[in-house]
């Protein structure tokens, strides 16, 4: 949202999309989503978060084939280091969620491939609100798996 400070404490809707068109992260068996090595790493990354980043809690996530869905809680806002809290700022969303697509490809080129590209360039946020957008949101990424393998078997 322009003019918005992204280190304001508040809940974020986050969705990042893998590099290409590849489903990288998890595949459908016998209607459940089953990670990958990297979906793995993906999912282990998250859940790190707060370790790095103290004035984060996670919320409901989800591991799709091609995506990722969470939400993510700043609880303090400092501040901003540039004077406005845009950007890429300490502490910001953009800060934390670039330390973790960073975290996930250095791991995936270790374990994986040297050069693997894992996450497009940028991501997705949306600012919840209130608790109705951030039931709403909660009820999307969990059904999100279920809608993914309904899709597929109309298709």
């Amino acid at each position: 949202m322009p003019g918005w400070n992204y280190r304001r404490a508040g809940w974020y809707f986050v969705t990042i999309n893998t590099w290409g068109s590849c489903h990288t992260l998890a595949r459908v068996r016998s209607g459940k989503m089953v990670l990958t090595r990297m979906g793995e790493i993906v999912s282990e990354r998250w859940h790190a978060i707060p370790g790095h980043h103290p004035a984060v809690r996670l919320d409901e996530f989800v591991v799709m084939p091609s995506h990722i869905h969470g939400i993510v809680v700043l609880t303090n806002s400092g501040p901003p280091a540039d004077g406005r809290g845009l950007g890429y700022s300490a502490g910001s969303l953009a800060a934390i969620i670039g330390s973790y697509k960073a975290s996930c490809t250095r791991i995936v080129r270790a374990e994986i491939h040297p050069r693997m590209q894992v996450w497009q360039r940028n991501y997705y946020e949306r600012i919840l609100m209130d608790r109705e957008a951030i039931d709403a949101v909660r009820g999307y990424i969990v059904a999100n798996p279920s809608r993914w393998i309904a899709e597929r078997h109309r298709a």
